[in-house]
């Protein structure tokens, strides 16, 4: 490739000349007809092998309706409180102010002003709706039986890796979520 000394010389020539070689068609030729194509290799017919029955019992239902009521009681007894908790206060700040005050007058020895009633009080009530949180067995029980009927009638059960992602979230979410929220 010849290449000009000086930009303006020859730049038209440098810009047409091919750079690679190009097959022209002429305009006569025919067209190529694709429905002549045959495929050198031709796929096999491969019968789907039909599901055998899935048999759960109602046991292995149960376990994991049990399952599922656990997380979303652990979910749920996890996040509200935090989320509680930025309703009732508006930094973390005057949570921990209406903590201290609550501790400091825990015995009313000093006098409160309204101000700081109003905290204890919101601290009190912060404290009383956690405690209410997690769901009794009796009501887990109420939710979890329909939940493995339903299971059982459609042959649905937890999967070994969302029962491993259950473990770990019931055992770390506990542990992490305070220094998030």
């Amino acid at each position: 490739m010849n290449i000009p000394q000086n930009d303006n010389d020859g730049l038209l020539e440098l810009l047409v000349q091919p750079t690679e070689d190009k097959t022209i068609i002429e305009a006569n030729a025919p067209e190529p007809n694709l429905n002549d194509f045959e495929p050198e290799i031709k796929p096999e017919k491969v019968e789907p092998v039909p599901e055998e029955p899935s048999t759960l019992t109602l046991a292995q239902c149960r376990k994991s309706a049990n399952g599922m009521v656990d997380l979303m009681d652990g979910t749920v007894s996890l996040v509200l409180p935090s989320v509680y908790k930025k309703r009732l206060f508006a930094t973390k700040q005057k949570f921990n102010e209406a903590k201290m005050l609550a501790r400091k007058y825990r015995n009313n020895i000093q006098p409160v002003d309204e101000n700081e009633q109003d905290l204890i009080d919101k601290y009190h009530d912060y404290l009383d709706y956690v405690d209410d949180l997690p769901i009794e067995d009796d009501e887990k029980e109420l939710i979890a039986k329909p939940l493995a009927d339903v299971l059982f009638k459609h042959q649905k059960t937890m999967s070994p890796e969302f029962s491993l992602v259950i473990a770990v979230a019931t055992v770390y979410l506990p542990k992490t979520l305070p220094l998030i929220f």
